[in-house]
């Protein structure tokens, strides 16, 4: 339960299974302890194929997708084989693959303050010093140019020329 009185719930659902032993993860929430419940969202990005990693052999069936509740959003992890290499054949061995973990964020309202004075004085300042170091950097510039120029054609005008031209 988040600091504000939602309940978040999250579960593994087969709702989506294109017919290969997958599932997806679903996310639903209630802000009067259970009266009403949000409509369910799926929040893993594409299901879970179940025939790989340490699901392959009913060994982690009961282990839930992890979820932690904040005022502003919920937290959403969960294992998910898809990064295995199934060109290896160990990786397609019953319980072969790597399980690693997805985390997804359900935002409900703005995490920091974004008014800030003093986020404003400082980006305002670093702004500023970024406008002088460019006027400093053109004025620079300018001034090396003239100068390099001159010494160019003085260079020019000492060189000794070959014998015979006049």
């Amino acid at each position: 339960m988040a600091p504000n009185g939602r309940v978040d719930v999250v579960f593994y659902d087969t709702r989506f299974d294109p017919g290969i032993r997958s599932n997806d993860v679903v996310y639903t929430y209630s802000t009067d302890n259970g009266e009403t419940w949000a409509r369910n969202v799926r929040i893993s990005d594409q299901s879970i194929d179940r025939r790989i990693g340490v699901w392959g052999i009913n060994y982690d069936m009961t282990s839930p997708p992890s979820l932690a509740s904040a005022k502003e959003h919920a937290v959403i992890a969960w294992d998910d084989p898809r990064h295995s290499d199934l060109s290896v054949a160990d990786n397609l061995a019953v319980g072969g693959g790597l399980q690693d973990i997805f985390v997804a964020n359900a935002q409900f309202s703005a995490i920091g303050g974004g008014a800030s004075k003093a986020a404003k004085m400082i980006a305002a300042g670093v702004v500023g010093l970024l406008a002088v170091g460019l006027i400093l950097l053109v004025v620079a510039s300018a001034a090396r140019g003239g100068s390099g120029d001159q010494a160019a054609r003085r260079t020019r005008a000492e060189e000794p020329k070959p014998a015979g031209v006049s």
